[in-house]
């Protein structure tokens, strides 16, 4: 379970730079082309519509939530 929305983990990594005002190179990569020891999906966005789906729970916004974390990280 994730915050609502959907967004990629590249999208994610952009939002925290912009958010600390941090202007450096990001370079989108496939799940296949990051080595980790675990396997990684070949899709890993991150969605919520089969919570909602199944449950009716509506979580808020990935980016409301960002800032408000950020907020309380950056104090």
């Amino acid at each position: 379970m994730s915050a609502g929305g959907r967004t990629t983990w590249f999208n994610f990594a952009q939002a925290i730079l912009h958010k600390v005002a941090i202007a450096t190179p990001l370079v989108p990569i496939r799940s296949d082309q990051y080595s980790a020891k675990a396997k990684r999906p070949r899709n890993s966005v991150l969605d919520n519509a089969r919570l909602k789906q199944a449950f009716g729970v509506s979580l808020p916004g990935w980016e409301s939530q960002l800032e408000q974390v950020m907020g309380q990280v950056l104090r």
